[in-house]
């Protein structure tokens, strides 16, 4: 009988973290996606937003940043309007 009351605690304790993990997975994907916009180390970045609260700013810090593309294009006018001064 005490086993059956253990496993269910278990189980209540659990599904405690679902709407945590619901709520975490889409944030896991924006962080993802603007990740390898941005230039930066995808992994880590999912790691960091495993951590919850941690991964909304870090959502938004990264949306934040330049796109690499953008930098990249921007490097190159530079480039050019030296090379014809």
């Amino acid at each position: 009988m005490n086993e059956t009351i253990s496993v269910e605690s278990q189980t209540a304790g659990l599904l405690a973290f679902v709407p945590l993990i619901i709520f975490t997975l889409p944030f896991l994907l924006l962080i993802a996606f603007l990740a390898k916009r941005k230039g930066i180390n995808i992994f880590l970045a999912v790691v960091v937003g495993l951590i919850p609260m941690a991964n909304i700013l870090f959502a938004l810090w990264l949306a934040s940043r330049t796109d690499t593309m953008v930098l990249e294009r921007i490097a190159k006018l530079e480039q050019k309007n030296t090379e014809l001064q």
